[in-house]
């Protein structure tokens, strides 16, 4: 063997064993790194709450120090949203403490979907109402009603669009839209005087 082929082995061996500090330090960071699920509502979004976490803290010597961090929810934040306390998490072995990382989890809300800055709001509307008329009070985020009405017949699909009561950003002057989406609520049973009814008032 000459002395390039070995030295061309010599240096295939380094690369197959010795890493570099840079190849470790995803996993040096997360070792410094402990993270902590923290869970709001769109109304902690929308209002800019305050919302109080207790860490238990694990110390070198085996204890529980428990730790209270006060944290002001922005609207912009969405479910994976991170927000870092350093030097807030456990304290390890080697007497460096970690950081807290507290990743947002938006939960499901009852009445609206978040779309961008956007609250969808999905409608149902009974056959009757549908064709009458309605009138309907749907709650905000705050302590504000939407007053949802029509006097015209609803077409299937429609869709109304209120400007700027939507979510707020903390950025910037700007608020989204609520968005109203009508759908049918049909009867899961109709006589037959009731369906020549309604179809005899539909050809007049």
């Amino acid at each position: 063997m000459t002395s390039r082929s070995s030295s061309s082995l010599t240096s295939f061996v380094r690369q197959l064993f010795i890493t570099s500090p840079k190849d470790n330090q995803p996993a040096q960071d997360a070792k410094h790194t402990r993270k902590q699920k923290l869970s709001v509502t769109l109304e902690d979004l929308y209002n800019r709450s305050t919302c109080t976490v207790t860490v238990q803290r694990q110390m070198r010597d085996g204890s529980i120090r428990p730790k209270m961090l006060s944290i002001h929810v922005r609207p912009e934040w969405k479910t994976g949203s991170k927000v870092k306390f350093p030097r807030s998490g456990d304290e390890l072995p080697d007497g460096r403490i970690q950081d807290l990382v507290c990743v947002i989890d938006v939960l499901p809300h009852p009445t609206f979907k978040r779309v961008g800055d956007d609250l969808e709001l999905r409608l149902k509307v009974p056959l009757s109402d549908v064709l009458l008329g309605f009138h309907r009070t749907v709650p905000l985020l705050y302590n504000i009603a939407l007053d949802i009405q029509s006097t015209s017949t609803i077409q299937p699909g429609d869709v109304i669009r209120v400007m700027g009561r939507g979510m707020p950003s903390s950025k910037s002057d700007h608020r989204g839209d609520i968005i109203v989406n009508y759908t049918v609520d049909l009867p899961m049973e109709i006589f037959r005087v009731q369906t020549y009814a309604i179809a005899n008032a539909l050809r007049e």
